[in-house]
């Protein structure tokens, strides 16, 4: 308030003098005062009413968060109920199989010392041997039994109730890196990892660098099915390809040959809808039948880059600044990605929104590339205004975050995973 009449005093003085000097009528000046006024009284109603609303929101918010918080001390006192539970019935049963052992040795060596003594009426040599032999491998096999030893872990050891974290919505509450052998060349996702190839033949989990598969010939290239599944595709020769597909909860794939595919290792790309393989080579991209294993339909593009991502089992391709869908047997309209340029919403907060709402991301070069498949619109941003050092690769949406997969531009082989809790993004 007091620089406000600092600088409309301030103001005045100027005024006063243009009246003085015959530049300006009072009757002006007093009404450019009144405007001021008026402008300062309905900026100041406009922000006392947003902070209302935001007292009003206080409360819900807390009981919000405050219920997550709940939920998740309930979940962790479960897991470790159980677990105690698991373990406690390891150690009962363990102790009890020790107890037996030892309650035998002690009758066998009570069974001796009456023969010794000549008090059991099975007094004989055989009887002695017998039961000493017994009591002789009981004994040594309590001395090689293994004794209980329960490892504890550090507190809350990968099952933490979560971190109050105080941030703002361009910057990740978590942040982590891995390295791996070699730049990957493209890298999918499902709701369960991130995935890409490694020495041509492996798939690996990117998260823990398991291997999912290998194979003794080189991956051309690997896809998410529509219904979240890990595949890839050989390419053996110019009329032999297979595709296969890891099931889930197995390691083991199922092989589909596919008759006359006429692709060109190194070259192709490829998805899989519920009932049909996308596989593309060059400008050529054909539609095959999982059932039948052959062709059933075939379209051209101008450009020789084919790009595929599924959603609701419908096929999403992308060929420099031309995309398409296929659904239902039915090839769409061919239309334009346009390049953004508004820029009074910070671009990635724009990313983080469009992903949640649920636009279909391809990754290019130097270009982010965002479908709405709602709106049947697409748009294009150059990759260095969000991330100046990074390459995004992909994305996965858990619980109430997005999760981006980069690589670093100096070092291709150092990957970071950014977690941006998006309810900060969509308020």
């Amino acid at each position: 308030m007091y620089r406000f009449t600092t600088q409309r005093s301030f103001r005045r003085l100027i005024e006063i003098e243009d009246i003085l000097l015959g530049t300006m009528d009072e009757t002006t000046a007093d009404m450019q005062e009144f405007e001021i006024q008026k402008s300062y009284i309905d900026n100041t109603k406009e922000m006392a009413e947003e902070i209302i609303n935001k007292l009003k929101k206080i409360d819900e918010e807390k009981e919000n968060e405050t219920s997550k918080l709940n939920y998740e001390i309930t979940k962790l006192v479960v897991s470790i109920r159980n677990q105690q539970s698991s373990v406690q019935d390891q150690l009962n049963n363990f102790y009890e199989k020790k107890r037996t052992m030892l309650y035998e040795i002690y009758e066998n060596i009570r069974k001796l010392d009456k023969l010794a003594e000549g008090d059991s009426e099975e007094n004989n040599t055989n009887n002695f041997l017998t039961i000493m032999s017994r009591v002789n491998t009981l004994t040594d096999s309590f001395k090689r039994k293994e004794e209980a030893y329960l490892k504890t872990a550090e507190f809350f050891d990968g099952s933490t109730i979560g971190r109050l974290f105080f941030t703002t919505p361009d910057v990740p509450v978590h942040e982590y890196s891995i390295v791996v052998e070699e730049k990957p060349i493209k890298v999918i996702s499902n709701s369960e990892s991130f995935f890409t190839i490694q020495g041509k033949n492996r798939i690996i989990n990117l998260r823990n660098q398991v291997v999912l598969g290998q194979v003794a010939d080189t991956i051309d290239d690997i896809a998410i099915t529509s219904d979240g599944r890990l595949s890839f595709i050989i390419v053996y020769n110019w009329e032999e390809s297979a595709v296969n597909i890891l099931p889930k909860g197995t390691h083991k794939p199922e092989a589909y040959k596919l008759e006359n595919a006429f692709l060109r290792s190194g070259n192709c790309k490829f998805t899989i809808l519920n009932d049909k393989i996308v596989v593309g080579d060059g400008n050529l991209t054909s539609i095959f039948s999982t059932e039948s294993r052959k062709r059933e339909k075939v379209w051209r593009l101008w450009s020789s880059s084919q790009h595929y991502k599924i959603k609701d089992n419908t096929l999403y391709q992308l060929s420099d600044n031309t995309w398409v869908s296929y659904t239902d047997n039915q090839l769409g309209e061919f239309r334009q990605v346009h390049d953004y340029s508004d820029t009074t919403t910070p671009i990635l907060k724009v990313l983080i929104r469009k992903l949640v709402a649920g636009n279909i991301l391809f990754c290019l070069n130097d270009y982010i590339t965002l479908i709405d498949p709602d709106k049947k619109n697409a748009i294009s941003i150059k990759m260095q205004l969000i991330f100046p050092d990074k390459t995004l690769l992909d994305y996965q949406i858990k619980n109430d975050e997005v999760i981006l997969c980069l690589h670093c531009n100096i070092d291709p082989c150092k990957i970071s995973f950014m977690h941006f809790p998006y309810k900060f993004i969509l308020n």
